[in-house]
Formats: structure tokens, C-alpha cells, sequence
């Protein structure tokens, strides 16, 4: 687990590794993956098996729309770069390995613990079922290769440490959470909603089913809590208003793709046929948009995709009007810190389509 080859002489490896490195730059199939970056035009590319890979390839300080092909082992980054480096089953792991600032194109192959880094090195380090987690760990500007073993709770960072620190549902989020220059140990527990940090105090927010997806969204180069919920397509970060933005069938892909050092909300979406029509409906019901602090409360509606969604209340209260998503789901929230504490509040939610309008309505009880 220890040994690290350059890759200087590296054809030798991949020829005997069967590794399916170089060749003719590969043909970019049909596209029916469309991304969707918020307050930006949709951009179709990809196909709905590629696994997304937004990382900046070419050093403009922007996130590239990019994917990995695990059927072909084909890396495809939109106006910078085809290429094949990898083979099927391989893990996509692409980081700054060499710290000139460009994401490199990198596998982990689970099978035999291996790490491909394109041009810079191949090492043995890990094992079948461990989380390969590259992060630079020591703070030299490069990133190093490390993995997270469920089966004990241990990191392993290669030439560096090897420390335990989580449970065996923990999911590893590595990210530089104190702005050392290191990147810090850190798991989210889906079970209890948790971020636990090394060395540092846990933060409840999310709950199971969320994702995890921390990222610096507020531009004070510290990343935040925050979890995609696939149930609504809704955002949720700490100490900002939720967004509804994608659907459950989409994947979260958070960047910075304006390259203003805020974190853009944005998903990849594969192929989906749109729900078949039907009457207009309209159910809704009002929860605490933090369980643990009652201070905002989101209606969330369920009705057709598309629709535009009214909400009022008998305070008198303004929601924003917004529309459903491509699974008939809106969110509006309303801070209630100020609310009267133990007085009922009665909403009403208006839906309308071209073909129709409907209502329906929800209550809630600010509470201390």
C-alpha cells in the first residue's frame, strides 16, 4: 500500500495493467445529459450514464462542464479536452496532483487499490470498498491520494497519516473548513443529519436522504454546510434561504462557473420523459426548514410540473411566486422569527396552467 511509481515509465504499467491509456481522442456520443447551472442557460452534454466530473481543467479559475464515461473510460471537458484515461469500473478522481493550478484527469481502481494521476504518478494505496477521498492534506498546494475505509472509520493518507474517524454509514466530506491551507478529516451522518469535523465542534443540518455538498456559496472563501434534497430539488445552506433547483432525478454539481468565488447551484440531469399530463392538483403542507430551528417555514407544494405557484396567508404575508419543477414540486419559504408565538397561521396556495388553475391550502403554529 505503500509503493509509488512515476509515470515517466508508465506504458510498461498500463500495457501490463491492461490500463486503456492515450490513443485517438474519442468520439462525443449523442447528448441527452443537460446541465443546469442557476441564473445561467441550460447546456446539453453528455449522455445520461456519464458520470459529471465540474472541475477547471484549464486554469481560468472556472468550473468546466466536464464527464467521465465509465463505459469507455472517456474524459470529455466542454472546449478544453477529449481524451481516454481510465477503464470501465475505474473511479473518476480528477484533482491537482502536480499544483500548476489544472484539474488532472485520475482513476482509483477499487479492484487493486491503484491511483492513475495523468503525466504525474501511479500509486498502490487502498483497498476493494474503500471511499477515495484526494484532498491536499499537508498543504503544499498539490493534492494528495487518500482513502476513507468504511469498514473501520480510518483515513488513509498516502506518506502522511493514517487516522480513525468516523462510523461505517459516515459519508467522507473532506474540504478546507478553517482556511489553513490543509484540508481537514470530516464525515456527514445521514443518520442523525451531523457534520463531524476533526478538531472542531459538529453542526446538525440535513437529514437522511440528503446530500451532502459543502461549498464556499456566500464568497468568504469557507466552505459551508449545505445539502441538495432530491425528494424536492431544493438546496439548503446554513444561514441562507433554501433554493429549489433540480429534481430527484437529478445529480448536484456545485461549482464555480462565473469564477466569482461563489458556488453556483447546478445539476446534471440524464435523459427523463416528462411526467404524462393530467387535471391540475394542488397539496400542500408546511414544515420547519431546519427541524432544529424554527425560525423559517417552508409550504411545499406538489402539483404539475410547470405550474406557477401563488401562496398567501392571513397575515398577510408575501411569498414570491415561483413555479414547479419537472417533478411538480415548488418550495416557498417565509421567516416567521417574528411571528406571533401559538397563533395559528392559515396559508392558501393558488396553481395555474394555461389550461386551468386550482388550490389547496395548510396551516402552521409558531412556536418558541
Amino acid at each position: 500500500m505503500h509503493k509509488v511509481k512515476s509515470l515517466v515509465g508508465l506504458a510498461a504499467i498500463s500495457a501490463g495493467l491492461g490500463l486503456g491509456f492515450g490513443g485517438a481522442s474519442p468520439a462525443f456520443a449523442d447528448t441527452n445529459g443537460t446541465w443546469y447551472v442557476q441564473s445561467s442557460a441550460s447546456v446539453p452534454y453528455g449522455v445520461s450514464t456519464d458520470i459529471p466530473v465540474p472541475r477547471d481543467y484549464n486554469g481560468d479559475n472556472r468550473t468546466d462542464l466536464a464527464v467521465y464515461r465509465p463505459s469507455t473510460g472517456s474524459w470529455f471537458v466542454r472546449g478544453v479536452l477529449s481524451a481516454t484515461y481510465g477503464l470501465a469500473g475505474d473511479t473518476p478522481v480528477p484533482a491537482d496532483y502536480n499544483g500548476d493550478g489544472k484539474a488532472d484527469l485520475a482513476v482509483f481502481r477499487s479492484t487493486t487499490g491503484w491511483w492513475y494521476a495523468q503525466g504525474i504518478a501511479a500509486a498502490q494505496w487502498g483497498e476493494n470498498g474503500d471511499i477515495p477521498v484526494p484532498a491536499d492534506y499537508d498543504g503544499d498546494g498539490k493534492v494528495d491520494f487518500a482513502v476513507y475505509r468504511p469498514s473501520n472509520g480510518t483515513w488513509y493518507v498516502l506518506n502522511q497519516s493514517i487516522t480513525q474517524f468516523g462510523a461505517s454509514t459516515d459519508v467522507p466530506v473532506v474540504n478546507d473548513y478553517n482556511h489553513d491551507g490543509r484540508a481537514d478529516l470530516a464525515v456527514w451522518r445521514p443518520s442523525n443529519g451531523t457534520w463531524y469535523i476533526r478538531n472542531a465542534a459538529a453542526v446538525q443540518y440535513g437529514g437522511a436522504g440528503d446530500i451532502p455538498i459543502a461549498r464556499d456559496y456566500n464568497g468568504d472563501r469557507l466552505p459551508d454546510f449545505a445539502v441538495y434534497r432530491p425528494t424536492s430539488g431544493t438546496w439548503y445552506v446554513r444561514n441562507a434561504a433554501a433554493v429549489q433547483y433540480g429534481n430527484a432525478t437529478d445529480t448536484p454539481v456545485p461549482g464555480y462557473y462565473r469564477g466569482d468565488g461563489h458556488a453556483d447551484f447546478a445539476v446534471f440531469r440524464g435523459s427523463t420523459p416528462p411526467p404524462p399530463p393530467g387535471p391540475l392538483s394542488c397539496s400542500a403542507v408546511a414544515v420547519p426548514v431546519n427541524p432544529t430551528q424554527y425560525g423559517r417555514i417552508d409550504i411545499a407544494v406538489d402539483t404539475q410540473p410547470g405550474a406557477l405557484v401563488s401562496v398567501t396567508d392571513d397575515t398577510g404575508a408575501s411569498y414570491p411566486a415561483n413555479y414547479a419543477s419537472d417533478v411538480g414540486r415548488a418550495d416557498a419559504i417565509r421567516d416567521v422569527s417574528g411571528a406571533p408565538v401559538g397563533v395559528v397561521v392559515n396559508v392558501t396556495v393558488r396553481v395555474s396552467l394555461p389550461s386551468g388553475s386550482a388550490s389547496c391550502s395548510t396551516s402552521f403554529t409558531p412556536v418558541a
